[in-house]
Formats: C-alpha cells, sequence, structure tokens
C-alpha cells in the first residue's frame, strides 16, 4: 500500500506540465478520495447485510485488481 501512495504523485508529477501540477494533483485527490468513498459505502453496505458478503466483495475486486495490473505490464 505505502508503495503505492508514493507512485501516484511521482507519476503525476512526471506526467503533468508545470502550469498544470496543482491542478493534477487536485484531480488525483479528489479521484483517490471519490473512490476511497464509493468503496468504503459498497462494503460497509454489504457487510452491514452480512459480513461475510463484504470480506467476499473486497476480496473479488482485489483479486480483479491483481489480475488487470498483471495483464497490463
Amino acid at each position: 500500500m505505502a508503495h503505492s501512495l508514493v507512485v501516484r504523485p511521482a507519476t503525476t508529477a512526471d506526467y503533468a506540465p508545470a502550469e498544470t501540477r496543482g491542478t493534477a494533483f487536485g484531480v488525483l485527490g479528489i479521484v483517490n478520495g471519490a473512490g476511497d468513498l464509493i468503496s468504503s459505502l459498497v462494503v460497509g453496505a454489504l457487510w452491514l447485510a452480512d459480513p461475510m458478503l463484504g470480506f467476499t466483495y473486497a476480496a473479488l475486486m482485489m483479486s480483479a485488481g491483481a489480475v488487470l495490473v498483471a495483464r497490463v505490464r
């Protein structure tokens, strides 16, 4: 997790032009925050219904993400 937290800002700094770099970091923060909020709401709602549902959904999403990362490389 910590590796990912370092790579995103570094990649943003590398790809964003100097004149729009501040905006790029703002957009990165908004996208990350919105994604975290949505995923937390979904897993939380599933967990309220049945904790196993929340954990199963989270495990499936993490597995899908790992497969996508492996395929893109």
